[in-house]
């Protein structure tokens, strides 16, 4: 049982961890992306 309750809370910290970094990971791409707008000017 003790062993139980450590992998679930090993588990649960490392998904905690990981959906923070994916948030800041967006954010930071957001940041990015508005400051250097990339537009194709290119008329057929």
């Amino acid at each position: 049982m003790n062993k139980f309750k450590i992998t679930a809370l090993f588990a649960i910290s490392i998904f905690a961890t990981t959906c923070s970094n994916d948030q800041m990971l967006r954010t930071r791409a957001n940041e990015l992306a508005q400051k250097f707008i990339i537009t194709d000017g290119h008329i057929d």
